[in-house]
């Protein structure tokens, strides 16, 4: 017995020896009785039928029997530990042969609680016999949580100057838990990250990943995973996959996935599936998707858009539709399928006719009837202040004489529908990752900048009739340019003190990304670099974006409302409608106060260039400060 005691110790170090130590003591456990064979037989007492009738009485004698042999253990290195008094390794074992029966949830014993005080009494000699010693500490500490854990490695700091780089990972790691714990994210990341620089096999490799890509340090965080070693135990793979999948690159993703799969490691189908989907492999993705046997009933709404994705690449209208079918039939009408709906539209037009999905048909041409006739809740109170107005004798003074309420009810329409369909009818994938905070695929990204075009191009014809309306005298002003030229870059230097502060907070990249707004105008910006370099991209930020918007809100809202009510309520309306319609409750006063002054702009030159020159300027900044920190 000694012998093993002894044997248990020598094998009781090194980070992932408790659960080596684990399964020597359930052996040894064994082992007690089989020497013992003749002493068990004696003391074997007979089992009462009522017992065996009975299922928890039966588990109750089994769990006494194994806490009997549990003590016996424990009294072997009661023994050993006296004979040995220094030896840290074999204190370091009985902690970890506790630690594997002080469980407190249903797959502990039912003696679990006083393995738990065993546990702890075992916590409390390592610390007050061997606190200077490396592994003693560690174990001590990694067992502590929260601010305690935090309180008790600051003590170890001092002390690890000669610890080994594997205990010193350790010791970040142990700090990345308790801050954490302590709900400080960005702490916690750091020493996550010191954790697996220290030694790459450290488990806080996904939290120093997450911590690289929330910090804007993509590309280092793919490096990372990539010099890794294989992950031990081996489904841990699967945790590093999915991680890979939600927030690395399409190519890293199937890196990471051919790891895995040589590692002959089980991974579901549903996220091959979807990492083939994502790196274009839409023939190896639909292989994956023919080995599920969930049935349809039981997909979740992100499994039934990866099968309308998949069939939307391969070019398969009918299995799109069918995908559909199950989704509606799961969930009823909701924006995700609407969204999926639409991109089997953009593929297969045809598809508009199929019976079964006729519902969803008719739910867009419904949202479509709705989006037309929203503009009514301004109209129609302004058509009725106008005529209140009128009666008591107080004309109104329009900013541009041709426009009335028609118009504003023609560019706010248009706005609203290109913003929702066009988007609705946009290719399978581009919206998605427009909003997701990942990085995009060569082909995500040119569907991205052509469905952005595309609505700035529709939303021009649109209002290509209205616009004979507004003479070039209308669109450059008359008047009041030298205040102006002082308001546009006074806003400008504001904006640039803005983005400076943003970019010297300790989180920049996550400062550019903390909204959806945010995100879908750096992943716009960033594709639009991608695709044909940073000239593309502030054309479309800080051009032709700032111009149509400029057009719609500044020009017909703000010009209409003005032919019927004073120009201070026209101008709060159509500055609260363009800080809504941006969907940034977060900047929503940042949005408010640009259509504010926008407004005034327009009634101090007359015209539409100095509101231009304003959100134009706005938007090139914020251009410049996302492409740099990116």
């Amino acid at each position: 017995m000694a012998a093993d005691i002894r044997g248990l110790a020598a094998k009781a170090t090194g980070a992932d020896a408790w659960r080596r130590v684990v399964g020597f003591g359930h052996v040894l456990v064994a082992a007690l009785c089989m020497a013992a064979s003749a002493r068990c037989r004696a003391d074997a007492m007979p089992v009462a039928v009522e017992d065996l009738r009975t299922p928890a009485h039966a588990i109750a004698l089994v769990s006494e029997r194994q806490q009997d042999a549990y003590k016996q253990v424990l009294s072997a290195y009661a023994k050993e530990e006296t004979a040995l008094p220094g030896d840290v390794s074999l204190v370091l074992a009985r902690c970890r042969f506790t630690e594997g029966f002080a469980l407190d949830d249903d797959e502990g014993p039912t003696w679990g609680e006083a393995a738990q005080a065993d546990l702890q009494g075992c916590l409390n000699d390592l610390d007050t016999r061997f606190h200077g010693d490396a592994e003693a500490s560690l174990f001590t500490a990694e067992h502590r949580y929260g601010k305690a854990a935090l309180a008790y490695a600051r003590t170890l700091l001092p002390l690890s100057g000669n610890w080994t780089t594997q205990q010193r990972s350790r010791l970040h790691a142990v700090f990345a838990r308790a801050y954490l714990a302590t709900k400080d994210t960005r702490l916690a990341g750091q020493e996550a990250l010191a954790a697996v620089q220290l030694d790459p096999g450290s488990n806080q490799l996904i939290p120093a990943l997450r911590f690289l890509c929330d910090d804007g340090r993509r590309l280092l965080a793919e490096s990372m995973l990539a010099k890794a070693p294989a992950p031990s135990p081996a489904w841990m793979g699967g945790q590093r996959l999915r991680f890979a999948a939600d927030n690395l690159s399409a190519s890293a993703a199937l890196t990471e996935l051919q790891r895995v799969q040589d590692s002959k490691t089980p991974v579901d189908p549903w996220l091959s599936a979807r990492i083939y989907q994502r790196a274009g492999r839409y023939a190896d993705a639909a292989k994956m998707l023919a080995m599920m046997k969930t049935q349809p009933s039981f997909q979740s709404v992100e499994q039934y858009q990866l099968r309308v994705n998949i069939s939307v690449g391969q070019g398969d209208p009918k299995a799109a539709s069918a995908a559909l079918r199950d989704w509606f039939g799961k969930t009823g009408i909701t924006g995700p399928l609407l969204f999926a709906y639409g991109s089997v539209l953009a593929r297969a037009p045809g598809e508009l006719f199929t019976p079964s999905l006729a519902p969803l048909a008719l739910s867009m041409l419904a949202l479509l009837a709705a989006l037309l006739c929203l503009p009514g809740l301004v109209a129609f109170p302004a058509h009725y202040r106008g005529t209140v107005r009128a009666r008591e004798q107080k004309p109104a003074q329009p900013l541009f004489e041709p426009l009335g309420l028609r118009h504003m009810w023609i560019g706010l329409a248009t706005f609203l529908v290109i913003s929702i369909m066009a988007p609705l009818l946009s290719p399978a994938g581009s919206v998605q990752a427009l909003v997701a905070h990942r990085p995009m695929t060569s082909s995500e990204e040119r569907a991205v900048i052509l469905s952005q075009l595309a609505m700035l191009f529709m939303g021009a014809l649109c209002l290509l009739p209205a616009l004979r309306h507004l003479s070039w005298r209308r669109w450059l002003g008359e008047r009041g340019m030298d205040a102006a030229l002082i308001t546009v870059i006074s806003w400008t230097l504001f904006k640039g003190f803005l983005l400076m502060a943003a970019a010297h907070a300790p989180h920049a990249a996550g400062v550019f990304n903390s909204t959806p707004h945010d995100r879908s105008v750096s992943a716009l910006a960033s594709a639009a670099t991608h695709v044909g370099g940073v000239g593309l991209a502030l054309l479309i930020v800080a051009v032709l974006v700032p111009v149509y918007e400029e057009l719609v809100f500044r020009g017909f809202i703000l010009g209409g409302l003005s032919r019927h009510i004073a120009f201070g309520w026209a101008n709060l309306w159509q500055a609260l409608l363009f800080a809504l319609l941006h969907f940034d409750m977060t900047h929503f006063a940042f949005y408010f106060a640009l259509g504010l002054m926008g407004g005034w702009l327009v009634k101090r030159t007359g015209g539409l260039a100095a509101s231009v020159a304003l959100h134009a300027a706005n938007n090139a900044l914020a251009c410049v400060a996302i492409l740099l920190t990116a």
